[in-house]
């Protein structure tokens, strides 16, 4: 096959595949992912289902790609706030903005982490999404844990004490803000500010320094939204 008419070929094929995932994300979100079909999403973008699952096996595989790409944004997110000369603290901060703000843009993506790490789930993925996945996944513990395990007077335990607790949390607040759980009837402030007294307080009582960079919420967004 001549080489332009082969980059021709998978240029039109990454075109076929971004209006698959776009329009899949699209419905997941509108009709939830239990309730779309691999032929709505044929439906949807105006092919037909075997060209469809010339790009994808199953749903399930679309929705793990779904899951992919979101997370190499966030890792590249990551990666930009932690090499930057910011305190560990607003770090920290940052990565909860730039977590939680993703949770709202992409309700569809965030509101099925729990099934994509479900086992059942995960069997059904292909090889290729399989390694992926738990490749991205474990590059964000390293970042998170690196977080951590910069500051000279943690030990390896407490590091680790330290990441879980922070990322359950965060874990936890995303959840609020997918399910729309209005918990303000509670006499809590909204979610984003919650969480920014929360870590508040998680970070005093693992004696990291405070910062004055670390001014409120509404700061911490708008400096994470410069820096990526």
């Amino acid at each position: 096959m001549p080489a332009a008419l082969n980059i021709r070929k998978q240029q039109e094929r990454k075109v076929r595949d971004e209006l698959i995932l776009s329009s899949a994300n699209d419905l997941f979100a509108l009709h939830g992912y239990h309730h779309t079909t691999m032929q709505a999403i044929a439906n949807e973008v105006g092919y037909s289902k075997g060209t469809i699952y010339q790009h994808y096996t199953c749903k399930e595989d679309v929705l793990a790609k779904l899951y992919l790409n979101c997370g190499l944004i966030l890792l590249d997110s990551m990666t930009a706030i932690i090499a930057s000369d910011l305190s560990i603290r607003m770090k920290i901060m940052m990565i909860a903005s730039v977590f939680l703000n993703n949770a709202k843009d992409l309700p569809a993506i965030s509101s099925n982490v729990t099934l994509v790490k479900s086992p059942e789930f995960f069997s059904k993925l292909s090889q290729d999404h399989q390694k992926e996945i738990t490749a991205i996944d474990a590059q964000m513990l390293v970042k998170v844990i690196s977080l951590f395990d910069d500051f000279s007077d943690f030990d390896c335990d407490k590091v680790k004490n330290a990441t879980f607790g922070w990322w359950s949390m965060q874990l936890g607040v995303q959840s609020i803000l997918i399910s729309g759980w209005d918990i303000s009837a509670l006499g809590f402030q909204s979610p984003e500010k919650s969480i920014f007294l929360s870590l508040n307080i998680f970070l005093d009582g693992l004696k990291i320094p405070e910062c004055s960079e670390c001014k409120s919420w509404e700061y911490v967004q708008e400096q994470s939204q410069n820096i990526i």
